[in-house]
């Protein structure tokens, strides 16, 4: 059995890392299959280029009715996590600062949320769904932390580009050669951009604080930056770069990271002083990933989308319409008739709390991000542990590409990673008694 430190004799960071043991490969097995299940599709790419991977009417109907095969994978994961909270084997915790206490804040909200909701039994269904993420997520957090989380995030996010790349292949979609082409692999572009980030970030973590086998996770990393620019998702490649700005900054050395601005910063300013206004045009084409289009200024359709989004907030702004109640069939028909390409979202995570937890829940949101990012920064910074430099970089991810997608709106990986995460900075475990003879 894992011994946890009395309180007071190890420093944060110590306690945050007592208890990893080496990466259970059952448990990394079952969640990959669940969330393979939960959100993967091995037709998407052939829905996609047949024009078929979104309709308001199917959109609809999967919020009315909801996924059969979801349902039942978030079961077990609900269900396991029940029996590990439950076990002897389990310690009890407790909420650690002002972390652990917003995340009972927004909790708490959300399932407040069913008391006004709009739509009740909407709302019943997506907290059942909150609820067994949670459960899941803290039984897993003894597990997936350092190390293991870090070896599970590579495993698991290769594991679904290999199968997106085989199902393209197999399906005859996959031709990145073509103009307009985004990589879907097995599903939305933009969720296999976050599943490419997540491996990238993962696969340079572990060649850092990995000697064998570092060149082999440089060139994973390598593979998983080609693959999340193919994916066309503009908001997941800036948010992942700026990330790696961050992780670098945190994992290299100073003098190194001198060297690097000035060997990156040097000859970008030198080409820009050489080119002059020629350079622009190439510059924008690269930055919009080839999707140069006249809606580019209107964020692609988003604009347009907030504000009426925000004409619903302005009716309900301090309760909002109860957690994921706002997003029913009719509000949907409604987004899709404002936006290009249809939407059962309103593209951002926090425009999504506001309309559905109003203000109380978007500020809460926003502040778990904020908080949970600061304390992976303060506790790197007291033992340069590079998995620190990790998770900071992960929950960024986070935070940055939910300024313009629904990133949480779907029980996937990246989210529940995210809960993982937090689960463990934000709450501590308190030492089991010891049982005599």
């Amino acid at each position: 059995m894992t011994h946890f430190a009395q309180p007071g004799r190890l420093t944060c960071a110590s306690r945050l890392t007592a208890g990893s043991r080496g990466l259970q490969w059952p448990l990394a097995l079952f969640l990959i299959v669940v969330f393979f299940l939960s959100n993967q599709d091995l037709f998407y790419s052939q829905k996609s280029a047949e024009g078929l991977d979104f309709d308001p009417v199917l959109s609809a109907r999967a919020i009315t009715e909801g996924s059969p095969i979801r349902q039942i994978a978030l079961l077990a994961l609900g269900m396991f996590g029940v029996l590990t909270l439950f076990s002897r084997r389990h310690p009890p915790s407790q909420v650690k600062g002002w972390l652990g206490g917003i995340i009972v804040l927004y909790l708490s909200w959300s399932f407040l949320s069913i008391l006004w909701a709009e739509d009740v039994s909407l709302t019943f269904r997506r907290l059942i769904v909150l609820l067994t993420l949670c459960l899941g997520a803290v039984a897993a957090s003894r597990h997936l932390w350092r190390e293991n989380l870090v070896r599970f995030t590579f495993y698991s996010s290769g594991l679904y580009l290999v199968v997106g790349i085989l199902a393209e292949i197999i399906l005859g979609t996959f031709h990145p050669s073509l103009a307009g082409y985004r990589f879907s692999g097995t599903v939305h572009p933009n969720g296999e951009g976050w599943n490419c980030a997540m491996l990238l970030l993962a696969s340079l973590c572990a060649s850092r604080y990995r000697t064998r086998g570092r060149r082999a996770f440089q060139l994973c990393a390598g593979i998983a930056f080609v693959f999340l620019v193919l994916t066309g998702s503009r908001t997941a490649v800036g948010s992942a770069i700026l990330c790696l700005f961050v992780y670098w900054s945190l994992a290299w050395h100073r003098s190194r990271k001198l060297v690097a601005v000035f060997c990156v910063g040097a000859p970008l300013t030198l080409l820009l002083f050489l080119s002059g206004d020629s350079t622009l045009p190439t510059l924008r084409g690269v930055a919009l990933l080839g999707r140069d289009n006249p809606s580019v200024e209107t964020l692609t359709g988003r604009i347009p989308l907030w504000q009426e989004c925000l004409e619903h907030v302005a009716k309900r702004p301090l309760l909002g319409y109860g957690y994921g109640s706002f997003w029913t069939a009719r509000h949907v028909f409604g987004a899709s008739a404002m936006s290009p390409w249809g939407a059962a979202g309103a593209h951002s995570i926090y425009l999504d709390s506001l309309l559905d937890l109003g203000a109380l829940g978007a500020l809460a949101l926003a502040l778990i991000f904020l908080l949970g990012i600061k304390r992976s920064i303060s506790h790197y910074r007291e033992g340069s542990d590079p998995h620190f430099a990790f998770v900071a970089a992960l929950l960024l991810f986070c935070a940055l590409d939910g300024v313009l997608e629904s990133i949480t709106s779907l029980p996937g990986l990246l989210t529940f990673l995210c809960m993982v995460v937090l689960a463990r900075l934000g709450f501590q475990w308190l030492p089991q008694k010891v049982r005599r003879a």
